[in-house]
């Protein structure tokens, strides 16, 4: 199911719901809300994506109407230590493993990357990141690249995990919004330690590179 198919009828409702007991009844009616509760949060950062994207469309258009043009990099990479990154998608900096700046996602389940490079050709993306603290398997985050559904795949890292994915080429250059999705954030807090944040992921890094994915390719992509 993508992140807009609707299903939420209420003969599909009545179809997903076991009433055989009340002990399953009430199972099915958590599983649903917990559904809803994951759409929800999914549309909220297509939306919140989609804004962007028309941010990032004035700041293209403004600075065309100024005569402000230069050509676009080919490349596009920032680490947990930029200093533009902070809240309200990530948390502060900190050192991981191997003493790596790291960050935190949170306190949504989404968090966004606006930058500026050549599309014209194929890209490639990778989202390095070192843990995960929602229970949920890792291969469950989402992909939006403009506020579009993009197909994703966690593969192994030197430091932890990545999330590699391809972007299409586009007509129009320069802006884009890449926003990942977390199935959940969860707190230290729940499991009796001293932190009340809600914890996504633990982020290192995202580079993308205009230039194919090659089906299969290893090296600094990493394998699946």
């Amino acid at each position: 199911m993508g992140i807009t198919s609707p299903d939420g009828d209420e003969a599909a409702i009545l179809a997903r719901l076991d009433r055989s007991s009340p002990e399953r009844l009430l199972t099915s009616l958590a599983c649903e809300m917990a559904r809803l509760g994951r759409e929800v949060a999914a549309l909220r950062a297509q939306l919140a994506a989609f804004e962007s994207v028309v941010a990032v469309a004035d700041r293209i258009a403004a600075s065309q109407e100024d005569g402000i043009c230069a050509p676009y990099p080919q490349t596009f990479t920032i680490g947990a230590a930029h200093p533009s990154l902070g809240a309200p998608h990530f948390y502060g900096l900190e050192y991981g493993h191997a003493n790596i700046p790291t960050r935190w996602t949170g306190p949504e389940r989404q968090f966004s990357f606006t930058f500026f490079m050549d599309r014209s050709r194929d890209a490639h993306f990778r989202l390095e990141f070192e843990s995960v603290y929602f229970s949920e398997p890792a291969e469950r985050l989402l992909c939006l690249a403009d506020g579009q559904d993009i197909a994703v795949s966690i593969v192994k890292s030197a430091n932890g995990l990545a999330a590699v994915g391809a972007l299409p080429a586009r007509r129009d250059g320069g802006g884009s919004v890449l926003t990942f999705v977390c199935p959940s954030t969860t707190s230290p807090s729940e499991k009796g330690l001293p932190d009340t944040r809600k914890l996504g992921l633990l982020f290192q890094r995202l580079t993308v590179e205009a230039h194919p994915l090659q089906a299969g390719a290893g090296g600094a992509w990493g394998e699946a």
